[in-house]
């Protein structure tokens, strides 16, 4: 740091003001949504890569990975929160997610198994991506294929989950059972 005669250079003195913010006002304030949030009885949890540089001990192509954990959308008070972790391990969710004891809607990612006394619920959009990628790129009529069928299963329940957003929970269920059940059991070959 360039001597300034005692007085911290503005941009020091910016980054100093948000880490205080954050020490301050803004943690207390995260960790009261983050116990409010483990009350719910549905959670969603993802993550993704980030790449952060400089840091240290890690070398700059290192993957890093940004956790988000929101509750669900039917949820009085919407809460999302982002976590920064080093890795992907399953002990991170496992930490966050202590005492939570519902259900969390997920991809497959098999880290998840770590939090105990969940129910783990799979997304049909993280489901849907793999059949597109399964998709054939080098023939003609690829809605004849394996991989398209799935695709429009997983259009269908988007679609009749479009015309229940606006039902009372216990109505939402009654209509999923009698719309999504048939187009779930065709999935599964039940049907």
């Amino acid at each position: 740091m360039a001597d300034t005669g005692g007085k911290l250079k503005p941009c020091y003195a910016m980054a100093n003001w948000i880490l205080a913010s954050s020490r301050d006002w803004l943690t207390p304030l995260v960790n009261l949504l983050h116990q409010k949030m483990l009350k719910e009885q549905y959670l969603h949890a993802d993550e993704t890569t980030v790449q952060v540089l400089q840091e240290e001990g890690r070398k700059d192509t290192t993957d890093s990975y940004m956790l988000v954990y929101s509750t669900g959308q039917y949820c009085k008070t919407p809460i999302r929160i982002f976590e920064y972790q080093p890795g992907r391990s399953g002990h991170y969710p496992q930490k966050f997610l202590k005492g939570f004891k519902w259900y969390l809607h997920t991809d497959a990612y098999a880290g998840y198994k770590k939090v105990p006394e969940i129910t783990r619920c799979f997304c049909w959009a993280h489901l849907r991506r793999n059949f597109v990628d399964a998709l054939p790129k080098d023939i003609k009529s690829p809605e004849a294929t394996i991989p398209s069928q799935g695709i429009e299963f997983c259009n269908n329940l988007f679609e009749i989950e479009k015309t229940l957003k606006e039902l009372s929970s216990e109505e939402r269920k009654r209509q999923r059972l009698e719309q999504e059940k048939p187009v779930l059991d065709a999935f599964f070959g039940r049907g």
